[in-house]
């Protein structure tokens, strides 16, 4: 009987034991979970925000800059030969010559972190009329020039201007100068009506993908630094519990001397975790200001540093608004260099981009502050002058026409400008309104030039 007891006894210790040994194991196993589980919860929601979210919209951000940069870039070619054909119009170059000089202007201009990247010109036929690195096709007829994935990419350019005078075409085309590396490309194409051309630059896709790739890797590097640190902790973490867990059968005490330090050791990681939130909040900071800096040389002429076209459009289409809205006078000046060819064909043109930046910066000295000055195009200047009406706007051509006369200019040159006004009438549309501006240019150059006229 005795033994029969003791045995029981043994069973029961046994199972006991065992049942202990059970509740601890799932207790454990519920710790480690509270612990893990919001660790991953929040890796993973910070990788799929990141390259799920971000990444594309930051990919498509960037293209849409390229897209804004590339047409830009076209219509500034664009003004240029529609200022040659208007010398051709006014019988300083015949036909022949003006369109050999736009062909050379735009062979040249190369542009680019390499200053490689350039503008290319073909008609309707489509005959290859210039392209800087491919001179063997010129001449050619590429209605049948298609690229590797079988594109006729001359007669997408046809199709895309004849809708609308421009438009986007994405094509595989030879990477730069380099012949044997074909990637994708982007490009913007635009008509130039009166002498059946078709102006065109792009931009490689290829280019785009290395910027969201060098952003991707960074944030790769930052995920995996994240993911160590959060692994790091979290294995920390769940040593001390389970050393807590243990010994908490032992002694009371020393689980709270385990509690306060496992809440110091939180602290610093927190710590840690906000440091680098804190960097990383800082390269988004300087993205945003990449972003800034982008868009103002979207807006700004880069020779002069005054708005460009683009840029002053906007402004001249908001005054306009307002000067209906509260009936407003509005006024705009046109200006132009007189004899500024002479100045190019005598000194060259680094003497002759110098005479326009020297004339931008005695132009704003001596305007407003609310006036809106910009480059209109070659030697062309405008100036919008919000809340002037007529008498007013004469008296600030006239001292416009007396500082630049007075101007000190690089190499003593004695540079004037010939100066057209008008003011802003209720029925005036963007097109009259510039247009009795640009006729009274044109006047006071016809009256002998180093005057004020106004429509």
């Amino acid at each position: 009987m005795k033994l029969l007891f003791t045995q029981d006894n043994r069973s029961a210790s046994t199972k006991r034991s065992t049942t202990n040994m059970r509740n601890q194991s799932h207790h454990d196993f519920r710790e480690l979970s509270r612990i893990v589980l919001p660790a991953l919860v929040a890796i993973t929601l910070f990788i799929f925000s990141s390259f799920f979210l971000f990444i594309p919209k930051l990919e498509k951000g960037l293209l849409e800059q390229k897209k804004i940069m590339i047409k830009e870039l076209v219509n500034s070619s664009y003004n240029m030969i529609h200022f040659m054909d208007r010398e051709v119009s006014s019988g300083a170059y015949s036909l022949k010559d003006a369109q050999k000089i736009a062909i050379d202007h735009l062979r040249e201009m190369k542009y680019g972190v390499d200053g490689k990247d350039y503008f290319w010109i073909n008609d309707f036929s489509p005959l290859l009329v210039m392209h800087p690195y491919r001179p063997d096709l010129e001449g050619q007829n590429m209605s049948d020039f298609v690229d590797p994935a079988g594109t006729k990419v001359f007669m997408e350019f046809v199709k895309a201007v004849s809708k609308t005078g421009e438009g986007y075409v994405s094509y595989m085309w030879q990477w730069e100068d380099d012949k044997n590396k074909i990637i994708p490309k982007l490009s913007f194409v635009k008509e130039y009506k009166p002498w059946g051309w078709i102006i065109g630059t792009g931009v490689y896709l290829e280019d785009v993908k290395k910027e969201v790739a060098l952003i991707s890797r960074n944030l790769i590097v930052i995920s995996v630094i994240i993911l160590i640190l959060v692994f790091l902790i979290a294995w920390y973490q769940i040593h001390q519990a389970l050393n807590v867990l243990r010994m908490r059968q032992l002694a009371e005490t020393k689980l709270l001397e385990y509690k306060d330090q496992l809440e110091t050791k939180v602290k610093d990681r927190t710590a840690e975790l906000s440091k680098a939130n804190g960097e990383l909040i800082h390269e988004v900071e300087h993205r945003q200001e990449v972003e800034e800096k982008l868009k103002i040389l979207v807006t700004t002429d880069e020779l002069t540093n005054t708005y460009n076209r683009r840029a002053f459009n906007n402004h001249m289409y908001t005054n306009m608004s307002r000067a209906k809205r509260y009936n407003e006078p509005l006024s705009v000046l046109m200006l132009d260099i007189d004899y500024f060819k002479n100045v190019n064909d005598s000194h060259g043109h680094d003497v002759g981009d110098l005479v326009l930046k020297s004339l931008a910066y005695a132009v704003k000295g001596s305007i407003r502050q609310e006036d809106i000055f910009a480059r209109w195009g070659g030697e062309e200047f405008t100036v919008l002058l919000p809340q002037t009406g007529k008498d007013t706007a004469l008296q600030l051509a006239e001292r416009l026409r007396q500082t630049v006369a007075e101007h000190h200019f690089p190499k003593s040159l004695h540079i004037t400008v010939s100066i057209g006004c008008t003011t802003f009438q209720n029925d005036d549309s963007f097109e009259s309104f510039v247009k009795r501006a640009d006729t009274a240019l044109y006047q006071a150059k016809d009256s002998g030039r180093n005057i004020v006229e106004y429509n």
